[in-house]
């Protein structure tokens, strides 16, 4: 258990990062209610792409060096795959193991997909790529995409995702 002085300064850390927008406190982590069985080997219209697979970065999350969160950025992107232009999630490790994962919708955020969450711990060097699956990004509006990271600690998880795109 951490100490007084540890915890107060951990909690002034995330009223700081709530207040900014950096941070969004959860209960559980909305990931945990999925599985990477929803979207890996073409389960739900999404195709499995390779780690190191660039693209245009349209959204970014990154925590620092400095947080007790550890330091990643998760980013969402587009390519063209397969002769589709589709979307992933993407996550640079800087030492720390974060849940990542992707989330879809077809109803403009009425309901959201998750594909995910994947892990690189303990597969990949802690500063590998790692992606989720991608999936075919359409023109309406209807139809968005966001990245999202989730690291469970002994004073309670907490998730984030980037805006829609």
């Amino acid at each position: 258990m951490p100490s007084r002085n540890a915890r107060s300064r951990l909690a002034g850390i995330g009223v700081a990062l709530l207040a900014t927008g950096c941070l969004t406190m959860a209960g559980p982590v909305t990931a945990a209610q999925a599985s990477p069985g929803d979207c890996v080997g073409g389960a739900n219209g999404f195709i499995d792409i390779p780690d190191n697979q660039g693209g245009t970065t349209v959204r970014t999350l990154r925590i620092g060096p400095s947080s007790v969160l550890g330091n990643f950025t998760v980013t969402l992107r587009y390519a063209t795959i397969g002769g589709w232009q589709r979307g992933f999630a993407r996550l640079e490790a800087g030492g720390s193991s974060p849940d990542f994962w992707m989330e879809t919708t077809t109803n403009g955020g009425g309901s959201w997909l998750t594909c995910g969450p994947f892990n690189r711990w303990p597969s990949l060097p802690s500063t590998a790529t790692m992606t989720t699956p991608a999936k075919i990004t359409q023109s309406s509006s209807l139809v968005q995409f966001r990245a999202c990271a989730g690291v469970g600690t002994e004073w309670g998880p907490w998730s984030q995702c980037t805006d829609p795109w």
